[in-house]
């Protein structure tokens, strides 16, 4: 799954599958799958959240600056 943070209401339906997503706003990211993260992003709706990898466990690059509660 990859993630990113929606700045603008997202539909997409998969060309490759019998689905379809919906993403709205929220500050944070969100997961979802490649295809509608890349669709999202390409639209302007979206901008992608990289991976990072810290102490053996991949976090997102925002969260790389927080420690764990």
């Amino acid at each position: 799954m990859a993630k990113a943070i929606f700045h603008r209401e997202f539909h997409y339906t998969s060309m490759t599958r019998n689905a379809g997503w919906s993403a709205y706003p929220k500050a944070g990211a969100q997961s979802y799958p490649r295809e509608f993260i890349d669709a999202a992003v390409a639209a302007g709706c979206a901008e992608e959240v990289k991976a990072t990898v810290c102490k053996g466990r991949t976090r997102t690059a925002n969260a790389a600056h927080h420690p764990d509660p």
